[in-house]
Parts: structure tokens; sequence; C-alpha cells
């Protein structure tokens, strides 16, 4: 199995245009590595039972839901970073019915706010969980229940 964003032209192009982004894509990839290596070794150990075709599959599919969990450079170009962050690190954040999203108040400036189920909630708290060392299984089914029931953003 490959490396996530090894060489990715779209990764690249961003680490030039957005080093912020690049940066949390990064550090985000970091925190997932020794879930994402134990899960691939406990995936590779099931598959290699398998027929070629099935194992081929199941590889494929796991790829996929790996890339699920990172940050892509394409799709998560408009991601709220602050929010992230705010979710990965923990902080105390409240609820508020009128915008319909965990609000941090800031000294500075309009406060941070975070929609249950969006790209910064889902991501952070995978994020979050890696860092507490949770495993890959863990991971993935609080980030399925993250977002599950949630209306879409209007």
């Amino acid at each position: 199995m490959t490396d996530l964003y090894t060489g990715h032209p779209a990764f690249d192009r961003l680490a030039g245009e957005v080093p912020e982004l690049a940066a949390v894509a990064e550090r985000h990839r970091e925190l997932l590595r020794d879930a994402v290596d134990a899960y691939r070794l406990r995936i590779g150990q099931w598959v290699r039972y398998l027929d070629p075709e099935d194992r081929a599959l199941r590889l494929d599919q796991a790829e996929r839901q790996l890339a699920e969990l990172h940050i892509d450079p394409v799709r998560h170009a408009d991601l709220d970073l602050d929010a992230y962050r705010a979710v990965r690190d923990g902080v105390p954040m409240r609820y508020v019915s009128e915008h319909g999203a965990f609000v941090r108040p800031r000294n500075a400036g309009p406060p941070v706010l975070v929609r249950p189920g969006s790209p910064e909630h889902r991501l952070g708290v995978v994020a979050r969980l890696a860092a507490l060392g949770q495993t890959l299984e863990q991971i993935q089914v609080v980030a399925v229940t993250a977002t599950m029931g949630v209306p879409p953003v209007r």
C-alpha cells in the first residue's frame, strides 16, 4: 500500500500556494500515521489468505477508507483551519442553536463556528482521536457517527 499524497501533484501545488493548509494537512497525517500503519498491517495479514481478486478489492477499499480520514488538498482547500484546530485540540466550545453550531469566542474578531458534521468537525475529531492513541477502527466509527443525522449546511 502506498503512502497518501507522496508526490501527489495537487498536494505539492498546495504546499506552494497555501503553506498553512499544507502544514495542517501534514500534521494531520502525522497524527494518523501510527493508527494507519497498524491498520495496514492488520489488513495485510487478513487479506493474504484471500484470492487475488478479493485481495485487490479489499486493499482498494481500505485505501479509500483511509483517504476519507485525511485532509485532501483539493476537496478541503477551503477548510476553516481555526475551526479544525479548535476541534482537534479539544478547545471548550458551547453549542448555540441560533447558529446551529458550536461556538468558540475570540478576543478579537468573530467567534469560531464549528457546524456539526462539517469537514472541520469530522476531521478535527479524527485528529483528536488519533492523538489520543485510538485504533483506526475506533476512529472510523466515531468519524461516521459524527456526521450521521446531520442536515446539510444551508
